[in-house]
């Protein structure tokens, strides 16, 4: 058993078992030895190491990723979609011809087209994902292709988010709507933080008023977290006289939502027309000097580093930047 550097850099482990040679390239020399030692334990176990092609296209791994996972999550179709989609794109190779070079090639020509570095991130993501979770089963033999593939770097954009005369001219565009549900809609969203679906496809069961007390409950949510907000009594009474097709309060707006955006004449970053919302209502909870704690518990996110995103809008953020600067203690050593 050895394992040699190569002329390329690469680590070469080589050996032979039982009258046949075993050899392989790897980036470092503990790469090559921990392959070797895993197939000389293989060997020994009587596992037949000899791999066919996998001839399968692309689609049809995504379509068993699906059946065997993809039903389980709640954006299982949707992320589906997103896969063939991608592997369209690409060609729909077969697997054994599918690798990082692959997958680069067709992420810089995305980039080219103009889709952001964030979106090529969560193509990588999926696709990572779906190898990982085929080979969890067993339904995919050797390394996931895209492993060792990092995501892109891109500067952090600040979250945009309406200034109250901005919601002023939203809420009356709203108001103005030949949509009827409009503005409870958003009003919603602006009141408890919701994601436009979230309020949009509001179950009249979902409103509890007892006594002067009044709060929405959000179900079937992204986390698949339940969240219990508290709104006020004279909102919780509007939306009750809303009314509904069957058991929801809503109908769809979205279209008469952008209007009323575009009539306000309010300009948003790129794939935040009803995200706004839910940013304006987290910005504005911070900037009042609303707890960080109830935000994350509100917005219903799984992590506090998503919550922190809106901390530097508290009303002190970062003060100290200004108390304790060398400067500051420059002028305090100056005699007066």
């Amino acid at each position: 058993m050895t394992v040699n550097k190569l002329d390329t850099g690469k680590y070469q482990a080589r050996f032979q078992y039982e009258g046949k040679r075993y050899k392989k390239n790897f980036s470092t020399a503990k790469e090559a030895r921990a392959w070797e030692a895993q197939t000389l334990q293989q060997l020994a176990a009587g596992k037949s190491l000899t791999f066919q092609k996998d001839i399968r296209p692309l689609s049809t791994l995504a379509d068993l990723w699906l059946q065997i996972h993809g039903y389980s999550l709640k954006d299982g179709k949707r992320r589906h979609s997103k896969l063939i989609h991608i592997i369209n794109l690409m060609g729909n190779p077969p697997a054994h011809r599918f690798n990082a070079l692959t997958f680069t090639a067709y992420r810089s020509a995305r980039l080219e087209a103009g889709i952001t570095a964030n979106n090529c991130n969560r193509e990588l993501t999926y696709l990572k994902a779906m190898f990982n979770e085929l080979a969890r089963v067993e339904q995919w033999r050797g390394d996931n292709p895209l492993a060792k593939l990092r995501p892109l770097k891109f500067d952090e954009k600040e979250m945009y988010f309406l200034t109250q005369d901005e919601i002023s001219d939203l809420l009356r565009e709203c108001e103005a709507s030949k949509s009827g549900h409009l503005q409870y809609v958003v009003r919603l969203c602006l009141a408890t933080g919701a994601r436009w679906n979230e309020a949009a496809q509001l179950h009249r069961s979902n409103l509890q008023i007892i006594d002067d007390r009044a709060r929405v409950i959000y179900e079937g949510t992204k986390s698949g977290k339940v969240r219990r907000v508290p709104i006020s009594i004279d909102l919780a009474k509007q939306l009750q006289q809303q009314a509904s097709n069957g058991v929801y309060f809503f109908g769809d707006c979205t279209g008469a939502f952008r209007r009323a955006v575009e009539r306000a004449e309010i300009e948003l970053p790129r794939g935040q027309l009803t995200h706004v919302l839910r940013h304006t209502f987290a910005s504005h909870f911070v900037m009042n000097g609303g707890d960080l704690l109830q935000l994350k518990e509100i917005l219903g996110h799984s992590t506090m580093t998503m919550t922190l995103r809106y901390a530097h809008l508290a009303p002190e953020a970062l003060e100290q930047a200004i108390q304790f600067n060398p400067l500051k203690q420059q002028a305090q050593k100056s005699p007066q």
